[in-house]
């Protein structure tokens, strides 16, 4: 409440004297009236009117001031939490960065032999098109990535393209060592065309596993 200066309260018969009250504040005016009325300058009746209003003023200034506090510590509070929780994200964000296990390596292991055993000049290829495209011409070629499954498992895969004699052949090697859902194995398929090999129920292809991983555990 502002300050302001409030008309006469009542008027002793009597003595002739005046009730004034000064309203700064309601925790300010309520000592202020409640003085004016022990000192006998108001009748009964209209003292009776002032202490009802002293207590209505009493109500309103706790809750005012109830409400003040409250959204003071709103204010503080509310981005305190979001700062504690964003940290906590970020803590579980860097944990996973950590404890991700190391890619399989046992399927890059098998291409290298492959190389070494076929012993032909394989061009790198940057993409699966690249690796398509050499296959047109049967131009030795390489194309390596990892292959992301629904289960959030990383599938390394090593492609080649390479001469066989009579005709042009795709191999690829699929490490699943590291995936319950692959099996936990190394798997060599061998077709006819690259696009072959991404077609799991191909007839002009084979297949064979080059190793199993024991106990094959589940993630959970």
């Amino acid at each position: 409440m502002e300050g302001r200066l409030v008309s006469p309260i009542a008027m002793n018969g009597t003595t002739g004297r005046r009730g004034y009250c000064l309203f700064i504040r309601t925790r300010r005016v309520v000592p202020a009236v409640s003085l004016v009325l022990g000192s006998g300058a108001v009748p009964r009746r209209s003292s009776s009117y002032v202490r009802n209003w002293v207590r209505r003023s009493s109500a309103v200034g706790a809750l005012v001031e109830v409400g003040t506090v409250a959204r003071t510590n709103a204010k503080t509070v509310i981005p305190a939490v979001a700062l504690v929780l964003g940290v906590l994200v970020l803590l579980w964000f860097m944990s996973l960065l950590t404890l991700s296990p190391p890619l399989p390596h046992l399927g890059r292991e098998a291409a290298n032999a492959f190389r070494r055993e076929v012993a032909q000049a394989f061009m790198e290829c940057p993409s699966l098109e690249c690796l398509r495209t050499a296959s047109k011409d049967c131009r030795p070629a390489h194309f390596a990535r990892n292959i992301a499954t629904v289960e959030g498992s990383v599938i390394p895969t090593e492609t080649f393209v390479f001469n066989a004699g009579t005709k042009c052949s795709a191999v690829g090697f699929y490490d699943y060592t590291a995936d319950y859902w692959g099996g936990c194995s190394l798997v060599k398929r061998t077709c006819g065309t690259v696009d072959g090999l991404h077609k799991w129920d191909e007839v002009d292809c084979s297949q064979v596993v080059l190793q199993q991983i024991k106990p094959c555990d589940p993630p959970f």
